[in-house]
């Protein structure tokens, strides 16, 4: 015989394996100021999650596919499904609860809100909103809008494995390496030093050879001493600027290609 302090949790578990999963029909979510087929993406995206997380989930192609598109166009008056509504179509359905609510662009970011209403008397279940969500960020918000929505479900079926909370992905390499992207474009600022020092110094190189020619055409000592040291500072300027000139491309040759490895 079963001793009897193991049956409490025995008949827990027969239940709960007997129990139907909590089931959710989802109509159509409102989209507002979004793209053409960006609402669909966001709707199908929290079903998976929802899912994921031990429901089963009605979709709108499912919905049409066990009503009929004009029922199903009769039961979503555009004024809103009130508790009438609510109950027949859960009834047609054979669903736990239904899912309304609505994602929207208004700014540069979203905005979500979703409700939960019991298919027996459209009493709300659950609700969940959030806001300033950044574009990137979607996929998880709506996997922690369906784990919130269910995790309020939860508390009064046993029946639902929502498994761990969504964690935030780390950012991808691509924002990782954005450091990496900004030394290749600082990389431009050696570049036009290096440049401008190589003209400096050709310049100057060439003044050098003039003054060269000043040399060889002197016709007193203090003229070609003075060609002399002139020509002399103007070509020891002109192989400096030059050098300088090289050692700053090759910084900046460096700083392209490293900014470009990952």
């Amino acid at each position: 015989m079963v001793p009897t302090p193991m049956l409490g949790p025995l008949l827990a578990a027969v239940l709960a394996a007997s129990q139907p999963p909590f089931s959710i029909a989802i109509p159509g979510l409102n989209a507002v100021r979004l793209e053409q087929g960006e609402g669909d993406l966001y709707s199908n995206l929290l079903s998976e999650k929802l899912i994921e997380r031990g429901a089963k989930v009605i979709s709108p192609r499912d919905m049409g596919a066990v009503l009929g598109l004009e029922r199903q166009r009769q039961l979503l008056h555009p004024d809103g499904c009130n508790e009438s509504c609510t109950a027949e179509l859960a009834a047609a359905l054979g669903v736990d609860s239904l899912l309304v609510g609505d994602i929207g662009r208004p700014g540069r970011r979203y905005t979500m809100t979703f409700k939960l209403l019991s298919s027996k008397d459209a009493a709300v279940l659950a609700v969940y909103s959030a806001s300033d969500i950044e574009v990137d960020d979607m996929p998880h918000a709506i996997d922690r809008a369906a784990y919130e929505l269910l995790r309020q479900v939860a508390a009064i079926r046993s029946d639902l494995d929502l498994g761990p909370a969504p964690v935030k992905s780390a950012a991808p390499p691509a924002v990782q390496a954005s450091g990496g992207n900004r030394l290749r474009r600082l990389s431009l600022a050696p570049a036009i030093v290096g440049a401008g020092a190589v003209v400096f110094g050709g310049v100057f190189l060439g003044l050098s050879r003039v003054q060269l020619g000043n040399l060889r055409m002197a016709t007193t000592e203090p003229e070609a001493i003075a060609a002399r040291d002139t020509g002399s500072g103007m070509q020891t300027a002109g192989w400096v600027a030059v050098a300088v000139g090289a050692t700053a491309a090759m910084i900046a040759v460096v700083m392209y290609f490293l900014g470009g490895s990952p």
